[in-house]
C-alpha cells in the first residue's frame, strides 16, 4: 500500500504561525497569504482537509502586524474585510473575533502612520459596539485597551496624552462598573 502524508488545516495554520512569527519582514507576510490562498484553492478543488479557518487568517494577520512594512495596517484592513465578506457569505468558520481585532489595531499602532493611533481607537470603537450588540467574541480586554494607549503614545500627535489617559479611564470604568476581569 501507498503511504503518503495528508496534510490537513492544523498542519498549513503551524506553517502560517511559523511564518508570522519568522521576523522575515514583508517577504513573510507575502509568503503567509500565499499559503493562505494555496489552502484556500486546494478546498475549492476538492480537498476537504484543508480549509480556511480563523485562525489561518489571524496568523497572516500576525506576519504583517510583525512585518514592520509601510502597507501592513492597509493590507491587514483587506484581509479583514475579505474575512468579514466570507463570514457573512456563509463561511462560519472564518468569523473574526477579538484577536483578530486585536491583531489589526496592533498593526495600526506599529504603523508609525500619521493618524494610526485614531485608526486603532476607531477599531476598538467597532469592537466595543459589537460587543454591546451581544457578540461576546468581540469582547475588549487589556490587551486591546493597552495597545490603543500604545498607539497614541507612539503617535506624537496633539492630544495624544489626553487621548491616552481618557481610554485608561474607560478601562478603569469598566472595571469598577462589572468588575470585569479582561480589563
Amino acid at each position: 500500500p501507498s503511504s503518503y502524508i495528508k496534510c490537513q488545516t492544523i498542519n498549513f495554520n503551524t506553517v502560517l504561525d511559523a511564518w508570522a512569527k519568522s521576523r522575515g519582514g514583508r517577504a513573510a507576510a507575502e509568503r503567509a497569504e500565499e499559503i493562505l490562498e494555496w489552502m484556500d484553492r486546494l478546498h475549492k478543488s476538492g480537498n476537504p482537509d484543508v480549509k480556511v479557518d480563523t485562525i489561518s487568517f489571524n496568523a497572516v494577520l500576525d506576519a504583517w502586524a510583525r512585518s514592520g512594512d509601510r502597507v501592513a495596517p492597509r493590507r491587514a484592513e483587506q484581509i479583514l474585510a475579505h474575512m468579514d465578506e466570507l463570514y457573512r457569505s456563509g463561511n462560519k468558520g472564518v468569523k473574526p473575533d477579538r484577536y483578530t481585532y486585536n491583531t489589526l489595531i496592533n498593526v495600526w499602532a506599529k504603523s508609525g502612520e500619521r493618524g494610526s493611533a485614531a485608526r486603532a481607537e476607531h477599531v476598538l470603537s467597532v469592537m466595543e459596539k459589537k460587543f454591546r450588540e451581544g457578540d461576546q467574541d468581540f469582547k475588549p480586554n487589556t490587551r486591546t485597551y493597552t495597545s490603543v494607549i500604545d498607539a497614541w503614545a507612539k503617535s506624537g500627535e496633539r492630544g495624544a496624552a489626553r487621548r491616552a489617559e481618557q481610554i485608561l479611564n474607560n478601562m478603569i470604568s469598566r472595571y469598577e462598573a462589572a468588575g470585569d476581569p479582561d480589563v
